[in-house]
């Protein structure tokens, strides 16, 4: 069927949680809303974030939203702050 466009599941929760966030389908509830459809994804695939300074998180949201953050971004900072539950 091919490669998968995002290849690891921090990917694809960046991947889902951008959308979630850029589309604005909850209007004041959408940030809430897409981290937690994004960190049960990450849960469901073995993984979690143990200590995450909400500051931070509720920061990296924002940009995102605002369009600052892309779903590389996101990757990276998920990859970096999760650990593998399995």
């Amino acid at each position: 069927m091919g490669d998968d466009i995002y290849p690891t599941a921090t990917a694809k929760a960046a991947a889902l949680l951008h959308s979630l966030l850029r589309v604005e389908a909850l209007g004041e509830r959408n940030r809430t809303f897409a981290w937690i459809v994004a960190m049960r994804y990450l849960r469901v695939n073995g993984l979690e974030l143990p200590k995450l300074d909400p500051a931070t998180a509720i920061e990296m949201l924002d940009a995102t939203r605002r369009g600052e953050t892309g779903v590389r971004d996101l990757s990276a900072w998920l990859t970096k702050a999760t650990r593998d539950t399995l």
